[in-house]
């Protein structure tokens, strides 16, 4: 989404936090992804973003819904899965609501492949994921997935006040 860290307000509902692109390179079948797990790379608490959700990025469809993070990790489990057809790519967001962590960031990576959990649609035969391009976000090939430095980032601002005498 950025490269920059982006500023969110808080009691922001749905709010875009992350993107990725899944892809089928060289398969002999269609994939499906059953399953997603996230981690939080940024400092929130598992209560400061909740109604986690991950959409398809194409048409804004839910695919899945999870309340909040479980120590700092969200599993999205896909029913139905997401098909992928060879040799094409799905790009998936991370949307939430921001309801507490005032100057706090929020990123969410892919950490290792066996987080996500794919298999071929004919065969049924499980997939290890693989990245081996470095793309913008990345600090190098391989995993994780996501982690460079402000890329993709919340900072959850902070409100003030001022009082003054009447």
């Amino acid at each position: 989404i950025s490269a920059s860290s982006r500023t969110v307000d808080l009691n922001s509902l749905d709010y875009q936090v992350s993107k990725f692109r899944f892809y089928e390179t060289g398969g002999k079948e269609d994939i499906t992804i059953n399953s997603v797990r996230f981690y939080n790379n940024g400092n929130t608490t598992d209560a400061d973003l909740a109604n986690l959700k991950l959409k398809n990025d194409m048409d804004g469809t839910v695919l899945s819904t999870v309340a909040k993070t479980d120590g700092k990790y969200v599993t999205f489990a896909l029913s139905p899965a997401l098909t992928i057809l060879k040799g094409q790519n799905k790009t998936v967001a991370i949307t939430a609501d921001v309801v507490d962590g005032s100057t706090r960031t929020g990123q969410f990576i892919v950490q290792n492949d066996y987080d996500v959990s794919a298999s071929g649609v004919s065969t049924g035969a499980g997939l290890l994921a693989a990245h081996a391009t470095n793309l913008a976000g990345d600090t190098g090939a391989g995993f994780p997935v996501g982690d460079a430095a402000n890329y993709n980032t919340i900072s959850i601002a902070s409100g003030s006040l001022t009082v003054t005498k009447d």
